[in-house]
């Protein structure tokens, strides 16, 4: 992060205190998410969930809805995950279910209803009112709202590779750059604005997509909204 720190400051942009959200030391089941995302191995799905159960990833609430934009997305990119994942629910934990059951409605799938019913529990009728009284699909929830919701666009990338997703992170980083401009350090959405930037520089140089989809942003920008896509880039040029 301090180096990110420097590049926004070399940028003419003072560097926020910008929470260790995408930091090197992110934890295992954000280190499964992409290599899922670079192996493209939609069998491993199932031991996937299990493994984040078995590591009490799924108990925390926040981490829980992370993995399930993640699964979410890969129910809608991959043929074969619904099978995978939705015709063996028995075969899960309950933290692993009610995940599943989140997926689900993210997913948008036509059957939810029923999905849901056999997902849950009598126990459930907070987590499906939760459920039911959220937007769907993800592209509907503010990024702005919450870290995590940036955190539930970046896993849903990583799960489906949708540019659409990743532009909408680069509108947050961008979003930064008219923030710091305008002297706003206060405002509602600088956290979530800066802690997107943080993301971007650390992910650009790991992925190529990444790297391309904020190169053509570059192309469409100027002054400081561009300095702060060059920062990401690492690219000194002006």
């Amino acid at each position: 992060m301090r180096v990110l720190f420097l590049c926004l400051m070399l940028a003419g942009l003072p560097a926020p205190a910008l929470p260790a959200v995408f930091s090197k030391s992110v934890p295992q089941y954000a280190r499964d998410m992409e290599n899922y995302y670079r192996d493209g191995r939609p069998e491993v799905l199932p031991d996937l969930l299990r493994a984040f159960d078995a590591q009490g990833v799924l108990a925390d609430g926040e981490k829980r809805l992370v993995t399930a934009a993640f699964l979410a997305h890969a129910l809608r990119r991959e043929p074969t995950a619904r099978q995978r994942l939705l015709s063996r629910p028995e075969n899960f934990g309950d933290n692993a279910r009610k995940t599943l059951a989140w997926a689900v409605h993210l997913a948008c799938l036509p059957d939810e209803p029923a999905l849901l019913a056999v997902l849950t529990s009598v126990g459930d009728a907070v987590l499906l009112r939760q459920i039911q009284a959220s937007p769907a699909p993800l592209e509907r929830w503010n990024i702005y709202s919450e870290l995590s919701v940036l955190r539930m666009y970046w896993a849903a990338f990583l799960a489906s590779g949708d540019s659409g997703l990743l532009d909408t992170i680069i509108a947050a980083a961008l979003r930064y750059a008219e923030l710091v401009a305008a002297g706003l350090h206060g405002h509602d959405d600088f956290a979530v604005s800066a802690a997107a930037a943080a993301l971007l520089y650390e992910q650009t140089p790991r992925h190529d997509a990444v790297r391309e989809r904020v190169q053509t942003a570059l192309g469409k920008e100027r002054g400081g909204r561009a300095d702060t896509l060059r920062s990401i880039l690492r690219d000194g040029g002006r």
